[in-house]
């Protein structure tokens, strides 16, 4: 079913669009000498990296899902699977800028190193969404046309 198919890919565009669209704008107005910049983007990285998290179908109900797809869609297999890599590598990249960002906290010498991380890392996320969309339309065409 679509619903199972949308809960592999990790993505939620509501929730994970509006964190994303709070960092961007966060980003944008504030900048980083305080201590409460910095303290305020790890909870909006905290935030983001969580609401991907909620939208993850833990380890046993992904293989049920992928045994599913091998059996009811076995075109869409491979796609699947390189969204979840995609999904793993973008847990692993939010995790890598938190920890960045931790580090660097208070040295507003690297509040421009940050910037690009973070910046970098929102791109990525916003282009697992694009990618998520467009298995998802595929998946739900080919439903429609019984193919």
């Amino acid at each position: 079913s679509m619903t199972a198919l949308a809960g592999v890919t990790g993505i939620s565009e509501d929730t994970i669009g509006h964190s994303s669209a709070r960092i961007l704008s966060f980003m944008a107005q504030s900048h980083p000498p305080v201590a409460q910049w910095w303290v305020e983007l790890a909870g909006l990285l905290d935030e983001l990296r969580q609401r991907m998290n909620t939208q993850h179908l833990d380890a046993a109900g992904r293989r049920e899902l992928r045994e599913q797809i091998r059996r009811d869609a076995p075109h869409m297999f491979f796609r699947i699977r390189r969204l979840e890599n995609e999904a793993e590598a973008l847990e692993d990249e939010m995790m890598r800028v938190r920890l960045i960002v931790g580090d660097a906290a208070g040295d507003p010498r690297a509040a421009g190193r940050v910037g690009l991380a973070v910046d970098a890392l929102l791109m990525q996320v916003q282009q697992h969404e694009r990618n998520v969309r467009e298995v998802l339309l595929d998946a739900y065409e080919q439903d429609l046309g019984g193919g």
